[in-house]
């Protein structure tokens, strides 16, 4: 059976346990109790990670992100990560994958986009920060050979619907289309077929 090693924040958290779910019977599907929160936590915490969710074996696919807490300004002017220190973790992170993980699928995959319009006065985030961000890391993956799963592209062509608030898709609807974009991308890169997590009104 395949395995497939999901690390993420929030926004992982969102659509991780319905990933599992569609894969049950295909692949093994691991991924942390943990917020992966930001890149240098990530960097930090994944050889503990691995050892929770794959101790005695190397995932065929590895599906990570790291980005939305790094854009957050936290009540700050700036982001709590400034993109040379995110470009360094990024970095940092796809050589730790390259030792930890030889021989799997590697895939980056981009921050998604906040609903500026469902923030109150003070947002955390701002997208043009989350689309500089991006274009880091994916310039880094790419650099690695990674491949890299579209998730801010999937995400910013949502309804306002899918947003269970300015960050996050937690709505069943949202689940289940951010579940489906990254099964998509998993799928994709071990040559399986692909199951579709139906919307809640099919």
């Amino acid at each position: 059976m395949k395995k497939i090693l999901l690390i993420g924040d929030s926004i992982r958290i969102g659509y991780c346990d319905a990933v599992r779910d569609a894969l049950k019977d295909i692949c093994e599907v691991g991924f942390p109790g943990d917020n992966c929160r930001f890149a240098e936590y990530v960097f930090c915490n994944l050889p503990g990670w691995k050892r929770e969710c794959f101790p005695d074996s190397v995932p065929d696919v590895v599906h990570w992100n790291a980005g939305l807490w790094d854009t957050c300004h936290f009540s700050d002017t700036e982001p709590i990560t400034p993109p040379d220190f995110y470009a360094h973790y990024i970095e940092k992170i796809s050589l730790l994958c390259e030792r930890l993980f030889p021989g799997a699928k590697i895939i980056f995959a981009s921050t998604t986009p906040v609903r500026a319009d469902m923030y109150g006065e003070n947002p955390t985030q701002k997208n043009d920060e989350i689309v500089r961000y991006n274009e880091i890391a994916v310039q880094i993956a790419r650099r690695h050979g990674f491949g890299i799963d579209d998730l801010h592209a999937a995400a910013a062509a949502f309804p306002k619907e899918y947003y269970s608030d300015a960050v996050h898709l937690n709505t069943p609807a949202g689940k289940a289309a951010m579940a489906n974009a990254v099964l998509r991308s998993v799928c994709g890169a071990i040559g399986i077929d692909c199951p579709r997590i139906p919307q809640p009104n099919e």
